[in-house]
Parts: structure tokens; C-alpha cells; sequence
């Protein structure tokens, strides 16, 4: 007998996960290499602060199959605010 969620089993678990009050910097990029966080996102990996990265397929208006977009999100320190007045880091994520 297979456990549960291994794919022998044909059972997978449910992927929920919740980020609450979280807020990501996000890279629009061609090629598909989470390992190039450290890369995208410089300034956040000098900070010392646990970092969650994620990359998925972005879905834009007509999706090309052979040729698509991918999306890296890099969190951003609990400190930061979305809120200019707010913001701790107004060097690093300035507000246009």
C-alpha cells in the first residue's frame, strides 16, 4: 500500500497555503530558473529576513503555449508597508 499523496497512489493532498498580511515583489521573466532569485532580487537577499520565493506560469490575455511568461515573486520584509507614509524602505521600493 502507497501512503497518501505519493504519486504512486494516484492521491495527491490539497496545496493550500495562506499568507496572510504578506506583500511580494514580482519579476515578469521569459525563462523559468527560481534558483535566480538571488539574482532578481539583490537588494531583498542582503537583508537578513526570511524569504519566500515562488515562480509560477503567468496567464496573460492569449496564452502561448510554446513561448510563455513566467512570474517570481520574491516576500518582502514584515516591516515593509504598501502605505508610502508607512514605508521603512523608501530607497528600496519607491512609490511612482
Amino acid at each position: 500500500m502507497e501512503p497518501a499523496g505519493s504519486p504512486e497512489s494516484g492521491r495527491y493532498p490539497d496545496r493550500v497555503y495562506s499568507l496572510p498580511s504578506s506583500w511580494f515583489r514580482s519579476i515578469v521573466r521569459r525563462d523559468s530558473d527560481i534558483r535566480q532569485a538571488p539574482a532578481l532580487f539583490p537588494d531583498l537577499f542582503a537583508m537578513n529576513y526570511d524569504k519566500i520565493i515562488l515562480e509560477s506560469t503567468l496567464f496573460t490575455g492569449e496564452y502561448r503555449y510554446h513561448e510563455p511568461f513566467y512570474e517570481v515573486d520574491c516576500l518582502l520584509p514584515s516591516s515593509y508597508s504598501p502605505y508610502p507614509e508607512d514605508n521603512v524602505f523608501p530607497t528600496l521600493f519607491p512609490f511612482k
